[in-house]
C-alpha cells in the first residue's frame, strides 16, 4: 500500500485504539493523578503510549516490504519491551534501577538484534571520521537510552512530547525520502500517524480543554525508541541519508533540554535524574506563556532547528562546523536558562 494510505490506517487505527483503552484505563489502573509538578487537576488515563505502540507495530508488520525479517523482528523486540517496562513504571512506579534494565535491554534488542548500530560519528572534530570500533556497542545503547530519556523529559505539557516528536518524524522523513530509502520512509509515516492521532487527544488548543489522555512512560520511551532507530539506520546505512550531526540538529530541542539541565543539576551537586521544574517548558510557562501557546512554539522551534541541520547538509556545511555551532549554542542555552529559572523562581537550592 502507499505511504499516504499507511499514514491514515495507522492514524484511524490509533484513533481507535486511544478511544478502546481510555475506556478500560481505570479498570487497568493506568491512570496519571495529579501531584506538585504535574499541570493537570485530575486523572488522566495513561493509554497512549500503548495505543501507539501496538498500532505501530501492526501496520509496520503489515505494511513492511519483504527482506532483513531478522533485524525487524529486533526492532519489534525492543519496541514490546519498552512498551512493557513503560507500562509497568506507568503502573507501578519502577524504581531506577529495574526502570533503567528495561531501557537498557530494549536499546541491546535494538542495537545488535534489530541492526541499529552506531559505527562511527562523522567528521565530527575534524574533517576526519571519528569511528566507535570496539566501543559500537556500549555507545549506541547509551546514545538510545539517552535519547529515550529526553523524549521523556519533554513529557510535561499537553501535546509536546508527540509534537517534538512529530517535528523529527517530519525531518527524518524529509531525509528518507530524498535518499529513496523506502523501507524507513514507510516507518517514519507509521510514526508520525500513530503520533498525529495521539495529538487529538493530548494535544491543547484555544477551543478545547487539557489533555484527555497522556501517553506515559510507555509513550514517552516508545517515542525516542523510535527516534534512535530512525536516525541511526539512516546515518549508518550503506547509502546513508544524512550525516551523524544533522540527525544531532533534527533531535536538537530534547537534547539540548536534557543535556543542559543534567549538568546544571549535577553543578549544584544533585542527582541529574531527580525532576524539577526547570524544563523548557516550564520555563516558557513561568515567563507568562500560556500553556496552549507554549507547545506550538516549541514545535515550530524544533522544526527550525532540525531545517538548519538539513539545509546545512544540503549547502556542504562540514559536520565539525555544525558540532560547534551546536556546541556553542548548548552553552548559550544553559547559561540562559540557570539565569532564567533563578530569577523566574524555579530554581531548587542544593
Amino acid at each position: 500500500m502507499g505511504d499516504a494510505v499507511v499514514f491514515l490506517v495507522v492514524f484511524a487505527f490509533t484513533l481507535a485504539l486511544t478511544l478502546l483503552f481510555r475506556q478500560h484505563a481505570k479498570r487497568w489502573q493506568l491512570v496519571d493523578l495529579p501531584d506538585t509538578r504535574k499541570l493537570h487537576h485530575g486523572p488522566v488515563p495513561v493509554v497512549g503510549g500503548l495505543a501507539m505502540g501496538t498500532a505501530f507495530l501492526a501496520v509496520f508488520a503489515a505494511a513492511r516490504p519483504a527482506g532483513e525479517p531478522s533485524q525487524y523482528i529486533g526492532v519489534a523486540a525492543a519496541i514490546l519491551l519498552t512498551l512493557i517496562g513503560g507500562a509497568l513504571d506507568d503502573l507501578r512506579g519502577l524504581r531506577a534501577t529495574p526502570k533503567f534494565a528495561f531501557q537498557i535491554f530494549a536499546a541491546l534488542l535494538l542495537a545488535t538484534w534489530g541492526g541499529t548500530l552506531l559505527t562511527h560519528f562523522g567528521s565530527l572534530f575534524t574533517g576526519n571520521v571519528f569511528t566507535l570500533g570496539r566501543w559500537s556497542v556500549p555507545i549506541t545503547v547509551v546514545a538510545i537510552v539517552g535519547l529515550m530519556n529526553a523524549i521523556n523529559m519533554t513529557d510535561g505539557l499537553d501535546g509536546l512530547a508527540g509534537s517534538v516528536a512529530l517535528a523529527a518524524c517530519l525531518g527524518f522523513g524529509y531525509a528518507a525520502g530524498a535518499a529513496g530509502d523506502a523501507v524507513m520512509f514507510t516507518a517514519i509515516c507509521i510514526a508520525a500517524g500513530a503520533i498525529a492521532a495521539f495529538l487529538v487527544y493530548n494535544a491543547r488548543a484555544p477551543w478545547r480543554g487539557p489533555a484527555t489522555v497522556y501517553m506515559g512512560d510507555a509513550g514517552s520511551l516508545l517515542l525516542g525508541l523510535l527516534l534512535a532507530w530512525f536516525s541511526i539506520r539512516l546515518a549508518m546505512s550503506p547509502r546513508p541519508a544524512l550525516a551523524p550531526m544533522t540527525a544531532v540538529w533534527i533531535l536538537a530541542l530534547p537534547l539540548a533540554d536534557m543535556g543542559t539541565i543534567m549538568v546544571r543539576r549535577m553543578l549544584r551537586g544533585r542527582s541529574p535524574f531527580v525532576a524539577d521544574r526547570e524544563h523548557i517548558h516550564h520555563i516558557l510557562l513561568a515567563m507568562g506563556l500560556s500553556p496552549h501557546r507554549t507547545t506550538p512554539a516549541l514545535f515550530a522551534a524544533a522544526i527550525v532547528l532540525a531545517a538548519v541541520g538539513i539545509g546545512a547538509e544540503r549547502l556542504g556545511v562540514p559536520p565539525y562546523v555544525m558540532f560547534y555551532v551546536f556546541v556553542g549554542g548548548l552553552l548559550v542555552y544553559g547559561a540562559a536558562a540557570e539565569v532564567l529559572c533563578r530569577r523566574l523562581g524555579l530554581r531548587i537550592p542544593r
